[in-house]
């Protein structure tokens, strides 16, 4: 389900307070054991800046209109077809999609470039998980000047999304991260406390919540036309007929 502004707003107020307590965890960090192995250094987020509406955002300057529109792209530009999907971290059907799906149509499809695949972030609660996700990686992503730390950012916190949401603290996908994208404790640290980033990722979220009347996540649009099943099986049968 995908939340409406004024409850994202509310919801984002009080999780952005609370959101080094790990989703009101007792304690202060958000590591968790990783594998078991108690060695890693906690990561610990500092709370975010303060929400503001798509409106006071552009009235202020902070970002422009391109800011808005900042897709990250799998596949080659040329490829006559586009599949934008609308994902969100805390979702688990995306989770599964993006673990499942995704690799049989990048194979079928983007590699032959027949297909290209937009990415844009939606948030739907616990929308402290998602938030955090989507801001280390467009910042990581900004800071290499390349997608693949946003997607493998994306992949980290899909992965530690199930530990997340049953614990309440997602170490496990912070720490993936930090593997993976191979940055530090102090680079994550540095992109959660951008309030320029937090301006513009907070205009993209609002810009992505109210485009193609979406209903839940994931959500598809093929060439133009919305596509409503979350079942891959009718997603793959769709893309074949490309």
């Amino acid at each position: 389900m995908v939340y409406n502004r004024a409850f994202l707003r509310r919801q984002l107020l009080l999780s952005s307070a609370g959101l080094a307590l790990g989703f009101g965890s007792n304690g202060a960090s958000l590591a968790q054991d990783h594998n078991h192995d108690h060695s890693h250094d906690p990561i610990i987020v500092p709370a975010l800046a303060t929400w503001l509406p798509l409106s006071e955002v552009k009235r202020s300057g902070a970002i422009s209109d391109q800011d808005l529109t900042n897709d990250m792209v799998m596949g080659a530009s040329s490829a006559k077809n586009t599949l934008l999907v609308y994902i969100s971290l805390s979702c688990g059907h995306c989770a599964h999609w993006y673990a499942h799906t995704l690799p049989v149509i990048l194979e079928t499809y983007v590699k032959p470039k027949k297909l290209k695949i937009i990415f844009r972030e939606l948030l739907t609660t616990p929308v402290s998980y998602g938030l955090s996700g989507t801001m280390i990686a467009r910042c990581l992503s900004q800071k290499v000047k390349s997608p693949r730390a946003y997607f493998d950012t994306i992949s980290a916190f899909f992965e530690g999304q199930e530990k997340a949401l049953t614990t309440g603290r997602m170490g496990e996908a912070l720490l993936r991260t930090k593997e993976r994208t191979k940055t530090s404790q102090e680079q994550i640290m540095a992109c959660m406390a951008e309030n320029r980033l937090y301006d513009q990722v907070n205009a993209t979220l609002e810009h992505n919540a109210k485009a193609d009347k979406i209903l839940h996540t994931p959500w598809f649009v093929i060439n133009g036309k919305p596509f409503e099943s979350t079942e891959s099986t009718a997603l793959l049968k769709a893309l074949s007929r490309l």
